[in-house]
């Protein structure tokens, strides 16, 4: 694998980047999110399910982006399928294993480290929101966990971010990029006045900087889009059963 990075944001995309897809994802996802959760619980006190308005919200806001994506990434995302169908059964089956293997152990080792800081083994309240949503709706999770957000957030978190801070060197895109992953998940929860939730960035961060080595080395957003379906479809069946 040559060290030069190929797939490098135009002019165009960072623009549509910056000025659209960002300021989409962040005010959906964490602000106005937050806020419409909220205000239908107020209206609403009695029939409010919390567990189906964050289900339907996560829908809304993962399908957007996903389309988004496509829309402002489309060149890079055609010519990384290309790539993809060149690479032999066998090649992808191990490259996918590995990284699989890599994320996991680094997602773990975040944990440990939220453990060690918090001294608590408690979850996050992403990962508990998500959980409630499993039970509440098995199949309809596991189509959003395992295939629409993988999706959407590797084309906004590789392609998009990590693909925009490339041209500063691989560790800078891979290390900041990560950090934005890691904030994302857990942005509504201190959005919404639980400061403490910071404390729960380590796992989604390192996380990030095993998906964001990933792009790096291999240059295939939709073996980073496999790898991290496989281990959202990984967590939700230690969840569900």
């Amino acid at each position: 694998m040559s060290s030069k990075f190929k797939y490098l944001l135009n002019k165009e995309q960072v623009l549509l980047f910056l000025l659209i897809f960002v300021p989409f994802k962040v005010m959906c996802s964490s602000i106005i999110g937050t806020a419409f959760v909220e205000m239908v619980g107020l209206l609403y006190p009695v029939f409010t399910n919390y567990t189906q308005i964050n289900l339907v919200l996560n829908y809304f806001v993962d399908v957007a982006i996903l389309l988004m994506g496509y829309w402002i990434f489309k060149p890079q995302i055609k010519a990384q399928w290309h790539d993809l169908k060149k690479m032999s059964t066998v090649s992808i089956v191990i490259v996918v294993c590995v990284g699989v293997l890599l994320v996991f152990g680094l997602d773990i080792v975040g944990g440990y480290l939220t453990e060690f800081i918090t001294k608590s083994s408690a979850t996050s309240q992403n990962q508990s929101t998500l959980n409630q949503i499993v039970f509440a709706s098995p199949v309809a999770m596991m189509v959003l966990s395992c295939i629409i957000a993988p999706v959407g957030e590797e084309f906004y978190y590789r392609m998009g971010l990590f693909g925009l801070m490339r041209k500063y060197g691989k560790y800078f895109a891979i290390l900041w990029s990560a950090l934005f992953f890691g904030f994302a998940h857990i942005a509504t929860a201190v959005f919404s006045g639980y400061l403490t939730e910071f404390y729960q960035i380590f796992p989604y961060v390192f996380t990030g900087l095993a998906l964001s080595s990933l792009y790096e080395y291999k240059q295939n957003i939709w073996i980073n889009i496999i790898v991290h379906g496989l281990l959202n479809a990984i967590v939700l069946s230690a969840v569900y059963f």
